[in-house]
């Protein structure tokens, strides 16, 4: 299912609208918006996040896509976060004992 909420929320900033996680849950049914918005990240896309009042008074994030995505890099198994470039540690491995 995050797949599918991933790609309902992406193509919602596509359209160049924002969203809060409220507008997530009523348009689309998705609970976790930070986490899906997490997800994107790591996949590359630019995705801001602005904090703005409603007209209650609360303070809530509002998410928008900044510019499509740079070309995935693979992250080691088991990392979260740290991008690991192939051709560096390929490149790496062939200098060791070399220096």
């Amino acid at each position: 299912m995050t797949g599918a909420q991933r790609t309902l929320a992406l193509q919602h900033l596509e359209r160049g609208g924002t969203l809060t996680a409220l507008q997530a849950l009523d348009l689309y049914g998705i609970g976790r918006l930070a986490a899906r918005i997490e997800e994107l990240r790591r996949a590359g896309y630019d995705i801001t996040t602005e904090m703005v009042a409603t007209p209650g008074g609360a303070r809530v994030a509002e998410y928008r896509l900044v510019e499509k995505p740079v070309p995935a890099r693979a992250l080691r198994p088991g990392e979260q976060g740290r991008l690991f470039d192939p051709d560096e540690a390929e490149i790496r491995a062939s200098w060791r004992g070399r220096i």
